[in-house]
């Protein structure tokens, strides 16, 4: 036979292919009825081609049966430990998720517990909804224990309670996280509520506010607050602050420092940051022109603190006066307090008095006591009396100033003159009277002469010249003179 007319040899391999295999063509299966008849497989058999036999074939079906099953029980193995996993978090789900999401308790117990600072409205509780959430915008009245909140609505005008829980979000103006303890009565908020638990808390973003002003003035009848030029109402729902309780508007003065925040030109909180107290002085009398600067920007005359308003806290107080050493100190004011600065220790300035008398052996009382003249006399600076004596002197009073180191004053004393009513006459009339060669009239005449010892001179034509010492020392002396004529003589009487 030739090559072209060659058939190919078919022969069967003993492989498996991963459950594969092989099947036998038109040869392979003629193959198989050859060995079913044994009688003709030597006349029926093709050259070429190897038998696969039958036993080999039954192992590979068992093998399939075997990897068949272990592919059933893997499946089965991982779906029941899906549904194991998924079976554990459902009981857990349902045993601890109230725990966590506790609604808050409503009962008349537990809401007798909470804070009670609103006293305007009664707070209401949200109903409860956990399917929608809403929004407000409110001011927060006042922080209760165990995250509850109490905000006044400004759209329904009510007080409402609410909870802040684990899962609440809570942040301020510029979306930074906050935490609870950072929520204070006054804040303006907008709120995502879900029933009466807060879901979102931010810190109003349209809110304004005067972190620490001063010059604030308080129309209680018109419920007005001007701050500068600026003039914004208020209501009865307005929260104040001062050092841990209310504030009474009523006390607020311009010298205050507050804090006001703002909604829409509405005040809703107003905090005392630093309040009032009062200065006084004490002790102040003798001081001459005295001057109080407080903290080097506040100058008064002394004789103006009475009931000073000041802010309160530590000053530094300066005293200064015309008769008196500068003192400075540092005054602690309390809010509502007044606080008393005692100056009658503080020193006085001092100068001497040099005193010039145009008499001797005089005394002086100065300020109403005796001064000792054998000292330097020194006084302190201002106005002082003044009074020098002398015996058959006129005294002297008067009143000086003490303003420097050396000071002078002169003093004349006028001697005392008395005066006596002379009353002279003679025998005959027409005499001329003269005392101390002083004409003073013609007999009979009067004249006032000062006490004392006196030459009275008479003279008349004809008559002779009479001269007589006199004495006064009484307030009338008549005299009367028998005139003789030119012949030595003497007067016969002297009445």
């Amino acid at each position: 036979m030739d090559e072209k007319n060659k058939r190919p040899q078919i022969r069967v391999r003993q492989e498996e292919y991963d459950g594969v295999v092989y099947t036998p063509g038109t040869a392979a299966k003629y193959q198989e009825e050859n060995r079913r008849a044994p009688s003709a497989q030597s006349s029926r058999q093709t050259p070429g081609v190897v038998r696969r036999p039958a036993v080999q074939t039954r192992k590979v079906a068992a093998k399939r049966r075997k990897r068949k099953q272990k592919s059933q029980v893997g499946v089965f193995l991982a779906a029941s430990l899906f549904i194991g996993v998924v079976a554990c978090i459902i009981v857990f789900a349902m045993v601890f998720a109230p725990l966590l999401t506790k609604a808050p308790d409503t009962t008349e117990e537990a809401q007798s517990n909470l804070p009670t600072q609103v006293t305007e409205q009664p707070a209401e509780i949200m109903p409860a909804s956990l399917e929608e959430t809403e929004e407000l915008s409110g001011v927060v009245k006042s922080v209760g224990d165990g995250g509850t909140l109490f905000i006044y609505d400004f759209n329904t005008g009510k007080n409402l309670n609410f909870l802040v829980d684990n899962r609440s979000k809570l942040q301020d103006k510029y979306s930074n996280a906050i935490v609870f303890a950072e929520i204070e009565p006054g804040e303006i908020v907008d709120i995502t509520y879900s029933g009466n638990t807060i879901r979102e808390l931010i810190f109003s973003r349209q809110a304004r506010a005067y972190p620490n002003s001063s010059n604030v003035t308080i129309d209680t009848e018109l419920r007005q607050i001007t701050i500068g030029n600026d003039v914004f109402s208020y209501n009865e729902n307005i929260v104040t602050y001062a050092g841990g309780g209310e504030l009474d508007l009523l006390s607020i003065k311009p010298i205050d420092e507050v804090e006001v925040k703002f909604f829409n030109n509405t005040v809703w909180y107003l905090g005392l940051n630093k309040g009032h107290g009062f200065m006084a002085f004490s002790g102040a009398e003798s001081i001459v022109g005295g001057k109080v600067e407080i903290d080097n920007n506040i100058i008064r005359d002394l004789n103006d603190f009475d009931d000073f308003e000041i802010l309160e806290g530590v000053h530094w107080v300066v005293v200064k006066g015309e008769n008196v050493k500068p003192i400075s100190k540092e005054v602690v004011v309390e809010r509502g307090k007044t606080a008393e600065m005692d100056l009658s220790e503080m020193e006085l300035l001092k100068g001497q008095l040099v005193l010039t008398v145009n008499e001797a052996d005089y005394t002086a009382i100065i300020d109403g006591e005796s001064a000792d003249l054998t000292q330097p006399i020194m006084l302190g600076y201002g106005s002082h009396t003044i009074m020098v004596e002398k015996e058959g002197f006129f005294p002297y009073e008067g009143t000086f100033e003490i303003t420097k180191e050396i000071n002078p004053l002169t003093v004349e004393l006028s001697e005392k003159i008395l005066y006596s009513k002379l009353v002279v006459n003679s025998l005959p009339e027409g005499a001329e009277i003269y005392v101390d060669s002083l004409f003073v009239g013609v007999t009979p005449c009067s004249a006032n002469i000062e006490y004392g010892t006196h030459t009275l001179t008479y003279k008349k034509e004809g008559y002779k010249v009479v001269d007589y010492e006199l004495i006064l020392d009484e307030p009338n002396e008549p005299f009367t003179v028998i005139l003789q004529e030119e012949i030595p003589f003497m007067p016969d009487t002297i009445q």
